[in-house]
């Protein structure tokens, strides 16, 4: 199967419990990307690619900002360690972020900088 006839396939599927995404979601509208809200376990975000179900084994976990993700790397730590854990493969994506503001303290928590970066490695 080519490329582009495997991205044919492909369905991004949101947890049904994700907040405050309506703006992904318009963008997989307005894109014509195939999605579907279901329950995940583990993850944020994930995906079927011709009718294989990857949910259990590869995710995305969205943040909004540096502030949250540094609100689980320190006072919900137990409960974000306890996620990463039953993950195969996750990923972590901060949206309109860059690392260099984790370096440079460019957020609102008391996450110190080199604690913030050692949590995430």
């Amino acid at each position: 199967m080519e490329f582009a006839d495997l991205l044919d396939t492909l369905t991004i599927v949101v947890d049904s419990r994700e907040k405050k995404n309506d703006h992904i979601i318009e963008q997989f509208k307005s894109r014509s990307i195939n999605y579907e809200v279901e329950k995940l376990d583990w993850s944020d975000y994930s995906f079927k690619v011709d009718s294989k179900d990857y949910t259990s084994i590869i995710g995305v976990e969205r943040k909004r900002s540096l502030d949250e993700l540094g609100a689980n790397i320190s006072k919900h730590r137990y409960r974000f360690a306890r996620q990463l854990d039953k993950s195969e493969e996750l990923y972590l994506m901060v949206e309109d972020e860059q690392w260099s503001n984790i370096v440079r303290g460019r957020y609102r928590n008391n996450v110190n900088g080199n604690s913030y970066i050692a949590s995430l490695f």
